[in-house]
C-alpha cells in the first residue's frame, strides 16, 4: 500500500488488511506500506500501528511519486517470495477486505492478473471528469484495453509482476497504464472485477497537482516511445471482464 500524507487513514487500512487476512485464514502473508516521503504524521502513525501488527515499512526520503512508490512496493513484495501480490491505496477509498472478490476471480477464471474497477466512483465531479480524460488519452497512447486504468486495487501472480518489474519506469500516474501495457505485451490475460469505492473521509488527494499531471504525461510518452521501438510493441494481452463481485458488468471474451 503506497502512502503519502495519510496519517489519518493508513492505520485503519493496515488494520482492515490484517483483519481480512486473519478472517480468511491466510497465515503466510506480509503487509507492506511504502511511505513516499510523507511530511505529516504518517511516520508516527506507522510506528504506532507496528506495535499491533507486523507491517513492513519501506520509506522514501522524499516524495518521489505514486509510480515510484508502487515500484518500490513491487520489489519489496517480490522479495517476500509470496505467490500472489495485491496492492491497494491506503487512503481508505478501498477496503482491503474486498480483496476476496479478486481472489475468487483469479481462482475461478485461472488468470494471473485481476484488475478492480470502480463500479461507483466516490469522487467529486472534477476528479471523475479528469479521470475519464486521463483514461481515454492513456488508452489511446499505450493501446491497452481496460475499464478503469487508475483503479488502485489489483491482484497479480508474482510471475506476472516479475516479468515486467524491471522495465517499469514511470514515477507518477503513468505507472498504471504502463503496467497494463507491459503486462499485455508480455501476453498476460486479465479479468476485471467491479469493486466498491468509498468516499475519502480525511486527507487530501494530490492527483490533480499540475506538476503531477505534467510529469505523468511525460512519462506516458516516454513509455510509448520505448514500446513502439520494440518488435513486440504492438502485442496486446487478452483481457476479458467478469460479472464477479458486484455483478454490474456482463461477461465478455
Amino acid at each position: 500500500m503506497p502512502a503519502y500524507n495519510e496519517a489519518e487513514n493508513v492505520g485503519n487500512a493496515i488494520t482492515r488488511a490484517y483483519e481480512f487476512l486473519d478472517g480468511a485464514g491466510i497465515e503466510d502473508r506480509s503487509v507492506i506500506i511504502v511511505d513516499d516521503g510523507s511530511s505529516d504524521d504518517t511516520p508516527s502513525a506507522l510506528e504506532s500501528i507496528r506495535s499491533r501488527w507486523p507491517v513492513t515499512v519501506v520509506t522514501h526520503p522524499v516524495n518521489f511519486g505514486y509510480g515510484r512508490a508502487l515500484r518500490s512496493g513491487f520489489e519489496a513484495a517480490l522479495a517476500t517470495g509470496h505467490e500472489w501480490i495485491a496492492f491497494c491505496d491506503s487512503d481508505g477509498q478501498f477496503d482491503p477486505a474486498d480483496l476476496a472478490m479478486l481472489m475468487v476471480a483469479a481462482r475461478s477464471h485461472r488468470v494471473d492478473v485481476v484488475l478492480g474497477f470502480r463500479a461507483n466512483r466516490a469522487d467529486n465531479f472534477a476528479r471523475r471528469v479528469a479521470g475519464r480524460m486521463w483514461h481515454g488519452v492513456s488508452r489511446i497512447i499505450l493501446r491497452y484495453d481496460a475499464e478503469d486504468v487508475d483503479c488502485g486495487f489489483k491482484l497479480l501472480r508474482r510471475s506476472a509482476i516479475a516479468s515486467v518489474v524491471n522495465d517499469l519506469q514511470s514515477d507518477y500516474a503513468a505507472i498504471s497504464p504502463e503496467l497494463l501495457a507491459r503486462l499485455g505485451r508480455a501476453g498476460h490475460r486479465f479479468i476485471e472485477v467491479p469493486v466498491p469505492h468509498y468516499p475519502r473521509s480525511s486527507g487530501k488527494q494530490s492527483g490533480l497537482d499540475p506538476k503531477v499531471v505534467l510529469r505523468s504525461f511525460l512519462d506516458l510518452y516516454a513509455v510509448r516511445r520505448e514500446l513502439s521501438a520494440s518488435p513486440e510493441g504492438s502485442r496486446r494481452g487478452r483481457p476479458f471482464r467478469s460479472n464477479a463481485g458486484l455483478g454490474q458488468r456482463s461477461t465478455t471474451v
